[in-house]
């Protein structure tokens, strides 16, 4: 099988991602968004919330130059 730029197959493929994509978004917007407390290295605790505080906005929140 040869790929080229524009391939049908990535095309499907893309396709097939994006459906997947869209349910797992609907499944993750249904679980209840709760308060949680985020400990970091050096003991500072942060509040957080589950299912929306991910690593890179804990650092964002912390420092813009530590999130890059």
């Amino acid at each position: 099988m040869k790929f080229t730029k524009n391939s049908a197959f990535l095309k499907e493929r893309v396709e097939i991602w994006d459906e997947m994509y869209a349910k797992q978004v609907e499944v993750y917007k249904a679980f209840d968004r709760n308060p949680i407390k985020i400990t970091l290295p050096d003991g500072a605790v942060k509040d957080g919330t589950s299912f929306e505080s991910t690593p890179f906005s804990v650092a964002k929140a912390i420092s813009s130059q530590l999130a890059k």
